[in-house]
Parts: structure tokens; C-alpha cells; sequence
């Protein structure tokens, strides 16, 4: 435990993780029932009454395969728990195969993302999560259900309204085939997009694209480009994500006047 520095930019805690928790009932695309969970860090002996949190949503192109334990899940999780943040890693509805059924598949998704989202507003006192300050994060098709959340013409976000302090879009701007909202929401929260140029699985240029939209709307956004890296660039990780995620993380709690002092932690842990 590093002492004596300010919470949300260096990593202060050990990490303690309650996990599957069930978040949610639903029915899958089989017509069976289907009970999601979710993993939750936090950072241990931390006495704050409330913290801001950030949802983090796994990839794999909304098939089976990968879950909430997704390798860099984990790893964004326990890096921001460590830094005095709740994280969430749910898990949502994937299908064998979803291209027949796009849009049905990123419904599915976006339902599950926000079943997550309300679970955290609703369990906020129990975790000690501020709901005025969450941010919903995720990687590759994870990052694509978190856009199409904040965008979703039918229930648009507002993040004032709705306390949502940023979209992480790392690695998932989708390209037009994999995309169903027409337009970018100009309430959507500030958005950080991670992307390196030599993905040949999510093409690079979506994120731009998707930047120059933001732009246009009025959304403040910033693009962090990873030159020459693939999908899923994970040798960034520690060197680059991970602290420009916590920088841009930290520049809008601290527009929001959040107290970045010494955390307190509890001295008997």
C-alpha cells in the first residue's frame, strides 16, 4: 500500500473480491432461464462512505467463450479497486452464433448492461457506491454494449440525470455492420476510446470515426492511440491504459469536486 498520496490516480489498496453474485433473471436466446452474476473489487479496509465505481464488461463477440474473467477484466478491476474505486464485472447474454440476429443479440446485451447498472445504483449502500459517479467501461464487444447503452435511441442516457461519469470504450468502436444506433446521444457521458491501429478484428478506424461524431455532438471525448498494436493490446496495459484511463477518470471527478485526499484505511486490517 503506497501512503500518503491521493486516491483514483495511484493504487493504494489491496483488493478483495466477492464473487458471483446474482444480479439478474433472464431468458436466453435457447428460451431457457438463465441467472447472470457478476464479480465485485473493492478496495480492502477502505473507510469512505461512498466511492465511485466503474462496470466493466468482457468481449468475445457476444459468443460463448469468454465471461467476466476474461483475462483484462480482472486486471482493469483489480487496478482500479486498488486506486480506491468499486468495481463491477457482470456477466450478459452471448449467443452460439449471433450474426443472424444482430440487433436481437445487442439487445439482449444492452437489457443485461443495464440490469447491471440499476443493480449497482440499487445496492449502493450496501457496497458503498456513489451513484452520482459511475462509469461504464468494457473491452471489444463489451465496449460495443457499453455504446450502445449510453446511445440506445429507445432509452437514450442522460449522464447528468443519471450520475454516469464516463464511457471506457477500449478497443470496441464498432464499424457500421455491428452498429444499430444511427446517431451518437450528445447527453452520452465524457468518452474515452483505446484503440491500436493495426486491429485487424475491430478496425481502428471506427474509433476514429466514432471520436469526429463525439466531437460534432458536443460530447467530450479523447482517443488514445496505440500505434502498430492489435486487438486487445494487453503489453499496453500497465504502461498506458491503465494510467491514462485513471488520468481521465480523475480529471472528471475532479470537475465533479470529489475530494482526491490521503484515503482513509482502516488501520486494523
Amino acid at each position: 500500500m503506497t501512503k500518503n498520496a491521493p486516491r483514483y490516480l495511484t493504487p493504494l489498496f489491496e483488493v478483495e473480491t466477492i464473487e458471483d453474485i446474482a444480479f439478474a433473471q433472464v431468458t436466453n436466446a435457447q428460451g431457457q432461464p438463465e441467472t447472470l452474476r457478476l464479480d465485485l473489487y473493492q478496495p480492502a479496509g477502505d473507510t469512505l462512505a461512498a466511492r465511485p465505481a466503474i462496470l466493466w464488461f468482457h468481449g468475445g463477440g457476444f459468443r460463448p467463450g469468454n465471461d467476466r474473467r476474461q483475462r483484462y477484466i480482472p486486471w482493469f478491476a483489480k487496478a482500479f479497486a486498488a486506486r480506491g474505486y468499486v468495481c463491477l464485472a457482470p456477466d450478459y447474454r452471448v449467443r452460439a452464433d449471433p450474426s443472424p440476429d444482430m440487433p436481437g443479440t445487442l439487445r439482449d446485451a444492452v437489457a443485461d448492461g443495464r440490469a447491471a447498472l440499476e443493480w449497482a445504483r440499487a445496492h449502493g449502500a450496501e457496497y458503498r457506491i456513489d451513484a452520482r459517479h459511475i462509469a461504464l467501461g468494457g473491452g471489444s464487444a463489451g465496449g460495443m454494449l457499453v455504446l450502445h447503452l449510453v446511445h440506445d435511441v429507445a432509452q437514450p442516457v442522460d449522464a447528468q440525470r443519471d450520475g454516469l461519469l464516463a464511457v471506457l470504450d477500449m478497443w470496441g468502436s464498432p464499424a457500421a455492420t455491428w452498429r444499430t444506433f444511427p446517431r451518437v446521444n450528445p447527453k452520452s457521458p465524457p468518452t474515452l476510446l483505446v484503440h491500436g491501429t493495426a486491429d485487424a478484428l475491430v478496425p481502428y478506424q471506427g474509433a476514429v470515426d466514432l471520436a469526429a461524431e463525439l466531437t460534432a455532438a458536443g460530447v467530450p471525448n479523447h482517443l488514445l492511440t496505440l500505434p502498430d498494436a492489435p486487438h486487445t493490446p494487453m503489453q499496453h496495459m500497465e504502461q498506458t491504459i491503465i494510467p491514462t484511463t485513471a488520468r481521465f477518470l480523475g480529471d472528471l471527478l475532479a470537475l465533479r469536486g470529489v475530494d482526491f485526499g490521503v484515503s482513509q484505511v482502516d488501520p486494523h486490517r
